[in-house]
């Protein structure tokens, strides 16, 4: 048996095996329940992008030289769930944040609570679409 506690070599290279380690006949796999998800998109330009990971980078550079890990995770929450893409033709960054809603119920509305104000909000739940959110 492989565990977290037995082999944490092991457990880390199983994760990420591709068959190199065998054939695995058996797992016990720990299952998280599945929430409700708000997506959040800003589109940007490449300016506004480049002055915010810089703000991001700054603070992170700050809670380095306070030697508080509390602090450093702090500074990369903006970063926690979030996608980044970068057209470069258009010259646009599309900045998309993903947020948990634990206490919503399957079909909450788009535009309830904090990311209402947004440019596109939306609200997937990873039940109605069979286990993965569309993305548009």
């Amino acid at each position: 048996d492989i565990s977290r506690e037995s082999h944490p070599h092991l457990m880390r290279a199983m994760r990420v095996h591709l068959g190199r380690l065998g054939i695995v006949t058996q797992m016990t796999m720990k299952i998280i329940p599945q929430t409700s998800v708000r997506r959040t998109l800003e589109e940007l330009d490449w300016v506004s992008y480049v002055t915010r990971m810089k703000r991001i980078q700054e603070e992170y550079k700050e809670a380095l030289q306070t030697g508080s890990h509390r602090a450093v995770k702090k500074s990369l929450e903006p970063l926690w769930d979030t996608q980044i893409q970068y057209h470069p033709a258009l010259g646009q960054v599309w900045w998309a944040d993903y947020e948990r809603l634990e206490d919503a119920s399957p079909y909450a509305s788009a535009f309830d609570g904090p990311g209402a104000a947004a440019a596109v909000t939306n609200v997937f739940n990873q039940d109605y679409f069979g286990g993965t959110p569309p993305s548009f």
